[in-house]
């Protein structure tokens, strides 16, 4: 976009100047609304006890399936641009009133979210776990 281009011409320009980032410049249009990048499909996980029992691991590594705004197991995990994961509606519903990452402060560069894959996969994993302890504890 012509926005975009004469945004990095200034960055490209300031960066063969030497001259430092100056926090007044005037960002790219910034889309509140953040942008769906992949269909929106939530893991059928059961329960946080269930998960909780299935984890080997300590308590505080549990916490990375927990999304720092709800606290709650984020069946669709996405990264934001602070680079932090959340639940998609949480952080969806965050960018439609602010700007600031909810955990660092610092204003977002953009409002795009992707997918996490890897918390995807490993929630599934420790789901298929949960599921088969509990077929066995029932036979």
């Amino acid at each position: 976009s012509p926005v975009a281009q004469q945004w990095l011409g200034r960055l490209f320009s300031q960066a063969r100047s030497g001259e430092s980032w100056d926090d007044d410049w005037e960002l790219p249009h910034f889309d509140p609304a953040p942008v769906a990048s992949s269909a929106r499909v939530e893991l059928d996980l059961g329960t946080e006890e269930q998960l909780r029992g299935a984890w080997v691991y300590d308590t505080d590594s549990f916490n990375a399936f927990l999304c720092p705004i709800t606290h709650d197991i984020m069946r669709d995990p996405v990264v934001c641009a602070d680079g932090h994961t959340y639940e998609r509606s949480a952080i969806e519903h965050w960018l439609q009133r602010s700007r600031k990452s909810p955990m660092t402060g610092q204003i977002l560069r953009h409002s795009a979210l992707f997918p996490n894959q890897a918390l995807r996969n490993l929630l599934t994993m420790l789901s298929t776990i949960a599921t088969d302890r509990s077929a066995d504890t029932k036979k």
